[in-house]
């Protein structure tokens, strides 16, 4: 969590939070679980979705490894990073 930032909200399953700062920044942080081969697709869906809620991305890198974008809609700034991580192999008996 950045120093001045403020745990606002955590997920009951854990898997993000939000923090705000005192200037009233907010910084939402999530994970997923999406299937190697659906990342790209799920990612292009997003922000197909977002731009129909009013969001002009104003950048955009998108790979099948990582994406990054970032947009205005009103007052507000979004900017998404997104990676894939792989699956980590249980220990063997």
């Amino acid at each position: 969590m950045p120093p001045e930032f403020e745990l606002l909200h955590r997920s009951k399953d854990g898997d993000g939070a939000a923090f705000q700062s005192p200037d009233g920044a907010l910084l939402a942080v999530w994970g997923t679980d999406v299937a190697e081969r659906d990342f790209l697709p799920q990612v292009k869906k997003q922000i197909s979705q977002d731009e129909k809620e009013g969001w002009e991305f104003i950048y955009r890198r998108l790979t099948r490894d990582w994406a990054s974008y970032s947009g205005i809609k009103d007052d507000q700034i979004r900017y998404v990073r997104g990676i894939t991580v792989a699956a980590i192999a249980p220990p063997c008996s």
